[in-house]
């Protein structure tokens, strides 16, 4: 039992609790990746109820200035929601419930000709109705961390999300129930398009000459197929912050331990000069 008290003592002693804590802090790193999967707001610049104050909010937004918008009813739009160019615009949901966003008849629900990223609602148009989900162009950039886009329904090409001349990228949600004359779910010419999770399915394409009924790619020399999808996340941010952190852990420790030695020279030279003086 002395000895079990010994070694706990000795365990959490000022030795060697800088590599506890060294130790730790690699620990928690190994854990980042894992982490940062999760994709939760906690937070958001303004919270919106209705479709004035969203074009209210999307206006006052300052220009390559991220501006996190809060949808916390269901909005009907008029007409469609226009995204400019210099604007870089978040879509969150407020709460558990993944509020809808409705496209006005025969328009688009949203066109992106700035940034947008959406995460937690649904973009979709009143069962009947005609209109696109997401039209994409001008060099704008669309980014699907989350939520829905189903219920679209247009005679045209890319019901659920188009794409032209601009950029898509996908990391979660999901795209589905959308009906188009080609690509139901993704319709995309000259874009870049970047999957690395969520899903595309149960799509309708009305004139579909192969099976791939849900994502049309119409560019030189590339089919559907040759969309580049990766589901693994790419790591090596972390690697290398892992391994700045631990120099600097290693640091920290060696200044510590040079101070500690300083601190016992000090002490033993004043001991060494006390030795044979009598008071």
């Amino acid at each position: 039992m002395r000895g079990f008290k010994f070694s706990l003592l000795y365990f959490f002693s000022k030795k060697t609790l800088p590599f506890i804590v060294s130790l730790l802090f690699i620990i928690t790193l190994l854990f980042v990746p894992f982490i940062s999967e999760v994709n939760e707001w906690i937070g958001w610049d303004v919270e919106v109820k209705n479709e004035a104050e969203l074009r209210e909010a999307i206006s006052v937004a300052l220009d390559n200035t991220e501006y996190v918008i809060g949808l916390s009813k269901d909005i009907t739009l008029e007409k469609s929601l226009d995204i400019p160019v210099g604007k870089s615009i978040v879509l969150v949901g407020v709460g558990d419930v993944v509020w809808r966003l409705v496209g006005a008849n025969n328009q688009n629900t949203i066109s992106v000709f700035g940034l947008l990223t959406i995460d937690g609602i649904c973009v979709t148009h009143v069962e009947g109705d005609s209109g696109r989900g997401v039209y994409v162009g001008n060099g704008g950039t669309f980014t699907m961390l989350g939520g829905v886009i189903s219920g679209n329904n247009i005679d045209d090409a890319g019901g659920g999300v188009c794409i032209n001349e601009s950029v898509f990228v996908m990391l979660g949600g999901e795209i589905t129930g959308n009906t188009a004359t080609t690509g139901g779910g993704m319709y995309s010419t000259n874009s870049s398009i970047e999957r690395r999770g969520g899903t595309i399915w149960g799509n309708n394409a009305t004139r579909a000459t192969s099976s791939y009924n849900d994502v049309a790619q119409v560019e030189v020399g590339k089919r559907p197929s040759d969309l580049h999808r990766s589901d693994e996340v790419d790591e090596s941010p972390y690697f290398l912050f892992g391994i700045v952190a631990v120099i600097v852990v290693v640091v920290i420790v060696l200044l510590f331990y040079r101070s500690k030695m300083r601190k016992r020279s000090i002490v033993k030279s004043l001991s060494d000069s006390n030795e044979g003086v009598e008071i």
